[in-house]
């Protein structure tokens, strides 16, 4: 069976008590959120400034570098900062020439610096990381979720959802 990637307007709710109000853009898989918008958002958020929505759609269209270690690219943020302080809700991303399969769908971590292992908590001191740092841990969802698209629908989706933003 072949997915099908679309975008849907979502009323943004009440975030730590505080009315949010409108509307942000979020993934949807065979008509179904991909996340609860309460939990997880996108960058294609009217807060968010057109430049950086273009970037976060070339990510998925694979036009741009990947945001993250080991090529993953973002699907979805914290709803509070919509950055990658802590977290980013991510898929490895593969492109063949009829299909596009996204895989390993889960939380990045962010994995923070080495400390020192002695002492007490308030003595330990931050250490220079080394060369291979893993800097971000990833927490694919279990069981794994895979999605594979047709190719040439998924990037048509992709392009009008681009069209639709606008020039930055």
């Amino acid at each position: 069976m072949v997915d099908v990637l679309s975008f849907v307007d979502v009323a943004r709710s009440a975030l730590d008590g505080q009315e949010v109000g409108g509307f942000s853009r979020q993934l949807a898989i065979n008509g179904a959120l991909l996340a609860d918008p309460d939990d997880h958002g996108t960058l294609l958020d009217p807060g968010v400034s057109v430049a950086e929505r273009r970037d976060f759609l070339a990510q998925l269209l694979g036009e741009i570098p990947a945001e993250l270690p080991n090529d993953r690219r973002p699907l979805g943020y914290c709803p509070r900062c919509l950055g990658n302080d802590g977290w980013v809700f991510a898929a490895t991303i593969d492109f063949a020439l009829d299909t596009v399969r996204w895989s390993l769908i889960g939380y990045d971590r962010e994995n923070g610096h080495p400390v020192e292992k002695t002492g007490p908590w308030w003595r330990r001191t931050e250490v220079p990381p080394p060369p291979d740092w893993n800097w971000w841990i990833v927490e694919p969802e279990d069981p794994e979720l895979i999605y594979t698209f047709d190719r040439s629908a998924y990037e048509r989706v992709i392009r009008a959802e681009i069209e639709r933003l606008g020039t930055p």
